[in-house]
């Protein structure tokens, strides 16, 4: 049977924190800005389904605010219920030898919100060929969040992320060279 049920403390299925690999991250060393402003771990319930080329996660999860070790959810509200939830999505195909992924994903309530649900959507896509591995990602609040309604902050929050990846041997064994570049902006386009 392709689905699963999950349970318990980890990373929110959002984005590209669903391929597993160090939460689609390229580098163990540094966390580009779409992990540090929006990946989110805590308690959650979920249902996934994996079947042929597409990965589907419903994920219903703790919106309460904590620290930065135990920070899942919205703040929203100050209460340890299941009050939020993400939806995530990633299709994989092959192409004369290149390996793809396009995914999108939904939060319901991001961490960039107070007294009113502050919702965040993600674009991703992944392509492979042979050792070279490329990535790219977007993700964007629905409204302005609290404390930026002013000139010129009154745009909504994004973070994006563009990285690449050469993988071979050194020594006999895996090697990984890599770069990544991740950016953020709220407020007046520059």
């Amino acid at each position: 049977f392709p689905g699963y049920l999950f349970a318990g403390k980890k990373d929110v299925d959002f984005g590209l924190a669903q391929t597993g690999r160090a939460s689609g991250q390229y580098s163990p060393y540094s966390r580009p800005f779409t992990a540090i402003y929006f990946l989110e771990n805590g308690p959650q319930v979920g249902v996934g389904l994996s079947e042929n080329h597409l990965t589907a996660t419903a994920t219903v999860f703790n919106g309460r605010s904590g620290t930065s070790d135990d920070f899942a959810g919205s703040t929203w509200t100050d209460t340890p219920h299941l009050n939020n939830f993400a939806l995530n999505l990633a299709y994989r195909f092959n192409t004369r030898g290149i390996k793809w992924q396009v995914g999108g994903g939904y939060e319901n309530g991001s961490s960039w919100t107070n007294s009113r649900r502050n919702a965040a959507y993600d674009l991703n896509a992944l392509m492979s060929f042979r050792q070279l591995d490329f990535k790219a990602e977007l993700m964007q609040t629905t409204h302005t969040p609290p404390g930026y309604t002013h000139p010129p902050f009154t745009k909504r929050f994004h973070a994006y992320e563009l990285g690449m990846q050469y993988r071979s041997t050194l020594l006999r064994k895996p090697a990984y060279w890599s770069v990544d570049w991740s950016s953020d902006s709220i407020g007046a386009d520059r």
